[in-house]
């Protein structure tokens, strides 16, 4: 589901999203849920559950990128550990593939992506910026 929603994508990330999905993106196929994260998941959308759904079958060394506050609460319930986008991109200035955080979060904000004030002072601060 994740896939096809990649796939959906029809504006200037479409070929980005392809590269990925030719390159370091892995497929993999539907899984079978215990019981209770089949529960927990009840309420989500469709690739939403698969995304935890996967993360939950891989065991502790997962991290799933994850934005949304709901999804995020069915992960932890889940033990699965998560980050957003904004936390990704401190990651990335901690091993040295972004210069600063600052701007790229303003790029996001500036193109419609809704991050709050102390979600952004957050993340530069951990940035070091």
């Amino acid at each position: 589901m994740v896939y096809k929603e990649l796939f959906g994508k029809i504006g200037s990330e479409s070929n980005e999203i392809d590269r990925a999905l030719n390159t370091f993106i892995r497929l993999k196929r539907e899984i079978t849920l215990d019981e209770a994260t089949e529960m927990a998941l009840a309420d989500l959308g469709e690739g939403e559950k698969q995304a935890i759904g996967l993360a939950s079958s891989l065991g502790e060394d997962v991290l799933l990128l994850i934005d949304d506050r709901a999804e995020r609460r069915v992960a932890e319930k889940l033990n699965i550990a998560t980050t957003g986008l904004v936390g990704l991109l401190v990651v990335a200035k901690e091993m040295g593939f972004v210069e600063s955080v600052g701007p790229l979060i303003e790029d996001l904000r500036h193109n419609g992506y809704w991050l709050s004030d102390d979600l952004i002072t957050t993340a530069k601060r951990l940035a070091g910026e």
